[in-house]
């Protein structure tokens, strides 16, 4: 069934939303984390936030100005909610109020990159309008921490006045509930193209606003017919097999954020939706992320992920007794015993409902138990609907992309191979660096972490200019096809597709380019090359490689001590290559330095029509 087939059967009466406040079975660890935070952010003065600072964005493309500030003021303001209710000491009461005054006297809770307008919200303005507030990821957001403020402290702010909670209702009514029926914006959906974060993201902070504020039953039965019609819409984008177009990163705002919708339908409809939440698409939609998961805290990391996103935690476990999966409970319990406390708690987010969520369930993760067939994953998962082939042994962990070049946050990867053996990343997608303005511009492509020069396959000179690959969903892998061999206890399996409907074939003179990758497990891994013409292979790698031409061998060292030595962590034969070349590419972004080290290294092959890559 579809949500809106649920439609004629709401019950008359839609109930608030109840929050758990089950602050008090907090383990001691958890509890003194929180008060530590509280008590180093308790005297933060709240950022005022100018309009110089938000039309910098239109001049430089820096989202950071005006961005840092503006998620370090709810930050602080969730933590110190957080820290009251767990403690209910009044130092962080005045606080709070000086965050709930910062919030509603700010003109606008649209950041620069998301203030579209026109019909189709497709004309960025270098200011707000105040009189056209923008629904967008972090002003719902924004919303939605209010309404938590709203309901969570509902007894102590009507105790200093009345007008506190009726200030706070007043600003949201204004800026999210009367423009969420009376306008349209693009994440709302129409039915004609796919969805993709937003349209999750946005809808659950929508019913944390709509339910947990006094809205009107008819506004409730309204807002909903639209919140289903556009979870609809988003669902309608996912293939059977429920993988996340988006990656990683963005399931815990996309899938995950779908969990935590029909979740909240589900309370305040008593179950009604209960059969959908069960239903093969919706299960694998939940469950997704625990299939691309690499090893230790490492994801597959396609297009503009990291490969450590966010920790996993309560809301996964949720999406797990949601969808009434004990895999996903026991892949959630796995990784929750080896977070840190300021990990668990998600004490970088500004999501005060993530926050409070975590912090109520984290005891019902503490005393799970996984189930006794709990072990490791399968050695072969496939998801055609996002073409991610992933292999797994008790050494290597491997994902080949066999999709196009056309998704949402996509990079020109057509082909990508991503390799970690044990915990230790070998050949990695870099990911992608700070947002800015050319992230999401036409000039997106121009940025080397997008580029496949930079991506694990082979690239093809021609008369001095990089033919690389190109973007859009007619840039794809074609003749894909997956083969197991059975020998003795060892599975081997087998992908191969051609990628030259990936390049513009005609500049590059490519007729044809083939790639296999063989998985024997337990012991190797083989990549064969087939082109009609020279080629470059690239391998990006975060240990420091080292060629011997004559022997046809790369090795790949953890630490200058272990090259010193000649331990080579990974050792990879060569066939047919005529020339090795390797590139020392510092890093310096922030964002690429919480995966990866200050140094990463381009590996170049260059090879005639045929390559094979034996791993050890």
């Amino acid at each position: 069934m579809r949500l809106r087939d649920y439609l004629p059967l709401l019950p008359e009466y839609l109930p608030d939303l109840s929050i758990p406040f089950n602050f008090t079975s907090l383990s001691k660890e958890l509890k003194d984390c929180i008060i530590t935070t509280g008590e180093h952010e308790k005297n933060y003065s709240f950022v005022h936030l100018t309009i110089r600072d938000y039309l910098q964005f239109t001049k430089d493309g820096i989202r950071t100005t005006y961005q840092t500030p503006y998620f370090q003021n709810r930050k602080v303001l969730s933590d110190l909610v957080v820290a009251y209710k767990v403690t209910h000491e009044m130092q962080y009461l005045n606080p709070i109020l000086d965050g709930i005054d910062s919030l509603c006297s700010e003109n606008c809770w649209t950041i620069p990159p998301h203030s579209y307008h026109g019909t189709d919200n497709n004309t960025r303005m270098p200011l707000y309008d105040i009189d056209k507030p923008v629904l967008a990821l972090f002003s719902l957001e924004t919303g939605a921490l209010l309404a938590m403020i709203y309901t969570l402290l509902a007894e102590e702010l009507d105790q200093i006045t009345p007008m506190l909670r009726r200030h706070i209702y007043q600003t949201i009514r204004k800026r999210i509930l009367e423009p969420y029926l009376t306008e349209y914006f693009w994440w709302m959906g129409k039915g004609d193209k796919p969805l993709n974060n937003w349209t999750t993201w946005c809808s659950t902070n929508m019913l944390i606003c709509i339910f947990l504020l006094p809205t009107s039953q008819e506004y409730r039965h309204a807002a909903l017919k639209k919140i289903f019609t556009s979870l609809d819409y988003f669902m309608d984008g996912y293939g059977e097999d429920g993988g996340c177009p988006e990656g990683p990163s963005y399931f815990h705002k996309a899938g995950l954020a779908l969990m935590d919708c029909l979740r909240i339908i589900n309370q305040i409809t008593n179950h009604l939706i209960k059969p959908l939440c069960t239903e093969k698409k919706t299960v694998h939609i939940a469950t997704y992320i625990y299939k691309i998961h690499a090893t230790g805290p490492y994801f597959f990391n396609y297009s503009d992920c990291k490969a450590r996103p966010e920790p996993v935690g309560v809301r996964e476990f949720l999406a797990g007794k949601l969808v009434k999966s004990r895999a996903m409970q026991d892949f959630v319990k796995q990784q929750w015993k080896d977070e840190t406390p300021e990990q668990k708690l998600l004490l970088e987010t500004h999501d005060l409902y993530e926050k409070v969520i975590n912090v109520s369930f984290a005891r019902e993760i503490d005393a799970y138990q996984p189930s006794k067939d709990a072990s490791a994953p399968p050695h072969q998962t496939y998801l055609p609907s996002i073409g991610a082939a992933i292999f797994h042994d008790q050494t290597y962990h491997l994902y080949v992309n066999v999709t196009h070049n056309g998704a949402t946050h996509t990079h020109n990867d057509a082909g990508n191979i991503i390799l970690y053996k044990k915990d230790t990343p070998v050949f990695i997608d870099v990911g992608v660096e700070e947002y800015t303005r050319k992230t999401f511009s036409p000039q997106r492509y121009d940025i080397w972490t997008m580029q496949s020069l930079y991506h694990n396959v082979s690239n093809f000179p021609t008369n001095g200019k990089q033919n690389q690959q190109h973007f859009g969903v007619t840039y794809a892998p074609t003749h894909i096809e997956r083969k197991t061999e059975q020998h003795g206890d060892h599975p081997i399996y087998e992908i191969a597709c051609n990628l030259e409907e990936a390049y513009q074939k005609e500049e590059a003179h490519l007729l044809y380019y083939r790639r296999s990758v063989r998985f024997e497990t337990n012991t190797g891994i083989t990549i064969k090359e087939d082109v009609n013409r020279d080629a470059v292979l690239t391998l990006m790698t975060c240990l420091r490689p080292e060629s011997n031409y004559q022997q046809n061998e790369i090795k790949l060292y953890q630490t200058e001590e272990d090259r010193e030595k000649d331990h080579a962590f990974a050792l990879f034969h060569v066939e047919n290559a005529m020339d090795i070349g390797i590139e020392t590419i510092p890093i310096t972004d922030k964002r690429l330095l919480d995966d990866w080290p200050d140094t990463l290294y381009r590996i170049l092959i260059s090879y005639h029509k045929r390559l094979s890559i034996f791993i050890h």
